[in-house]
């Protein structure tokens, strides 16, 4: 069932997040990745997290998409400008990989690059609506946008039932 199908359905939904530290050999970030695939519906492969450069989250995102419809690049409006997002998005998307975590990327951490400017070109919003209105062939109309930015979201109701947070 895609993620889709189950937040629709009020399913609950397991998520895996994997960070690529820059010390891990290729093959170990990919057999991590798919020794989640039993546990989890989702992986989110996350982008840099803290200023940490590791792998790029297009090339485990492409790498896992045949095996794992259900792989989340996340992408991060920190490091990145409109030109080399789109570049990416394009890239991923002609890859197989449909699901996208728009993040603005949080401060560098004690061991991240510091030194590091950060670009913070976009906002979120502002890269949903490039992709609705400027960038084709990945699958985004405007009114799917549209509807994506009035949405009220219903995160974690099933969790909370179950009495998560409490």
């Amino acid at each position: 069932m895609t993620i889709k199908k189950r937040l629709e359905a009020h399913d609950f939904t397991l998520a895996a997040e994997l960070s690529l530290p820059a010390g891990l050999a290729w093959d170990a970030a990919k057999a991590q990745a798919l020794e989640l695939r039993p546990r989890a519906d989702l992986i989110v492969i996350a982008d840099n997290p803290w200023g940490m450069p590791g792998f790029s989250p297009l090339l485990l995102a492409a790498s896992l998409a045949a095996e794992w419809p259900e792989v989340v690049m996340e992408v991060n409006l920190r490091d990145r400008n409109r030109v080399a997002l789109e570049s990416d998005l394009k890239s991923a998307a002609a890859a197989g990989v449909k699901n996208f975590l728009v993040s603005t990327g949080a401060f560098f951490g004690e061991q991240g690059r510091r030194e590091a400017k950060s670009v913070h070109d976009l906002d979120p919003v502002q890269l949903v609506r490039l992709l609705g209105t400027e960038v084709p062939g990945l699958g985004i109309t405007l009114s799917v946008v549209e509807q994506l930015l009035e949405m009220t979201p219903h995160f974690f109701s099933k969790a909370r039932q179950a009495g998560a947070g409490q």
